[in-house]
């Protein structure tokens, strides 16, 4: 099972993806209302189909408006986005194919690559984020999922509201 998150964090200060500015981004899969994008060596789900669950969420969770207007004014009306795959998730699958070149320990998820799928190299993140893509839509219910509810979260002076899926 993945866990995944849309996140309201209107407090910090640090810069974030902006998933509503997607000139550099790269689409890897789509199924019409989402696509699984690679951005700024992350993968994630965006589209129109987390922005309404975003919405929805927003709506229910009793987010403050002061949040929202901060949000908005940083990301952009839409710009909710899953985040499906790290930055330290790529590096790590991309670390234990370096690992597994030329020997027969190749990682397992290997094995389920479909077979137009060429095996990743690991010293590009690109090209690892495109396996990720094709292990994806290789099963049925590729970009399908469901949000189960809003939580919170602090630390040291941030609170972030996000809707699990």
């Amino acid at each position: 099972v993945t866990r995944a998150r849309v996140t309201f964090n209107p407090i910090s200060a640090q810069p974030r993806l902006h998933f509503a500015v997607m000139e550099n981004a790269q689409t890897l899969a789509s199924d019409g209302s989402v696509q699984l994008t690679l951005l700024r060596g992350v993968v994630a789900i965006c589209g129109q189909g987390v922005d309404q669950a975003a919405a929805t969420a927003l709506a229910s969770a009793q987010v403050p408006d002061d949040w929202q207007e901060r949000r908005r004014k940083r990301d952009g009306a839409g710009g909710f986005h899953l985040t499906f795959l790290t930055k330290a998730d790529m590096q790590i699958a991309a670390e234990r194919l370096q690992d597994s070149s030329g020997d027969e320990a190749s990682p397992s998820w290997l094995e389920e690559l479909p077979e137009a799928a060429q095996r990743p190299n690991p010293k590009d993140l690109a090209s690892v984020a495109r396996a990720a893509a094709a292990l994806v839509q290789a099963h049925a219910t590729a970009l399908t999922w469901a949000p189960v509810g809003v939580g919170r979260a602090r630390d040291e002076g941030s609170e972030a509201a996000f809707v699990a899926v």
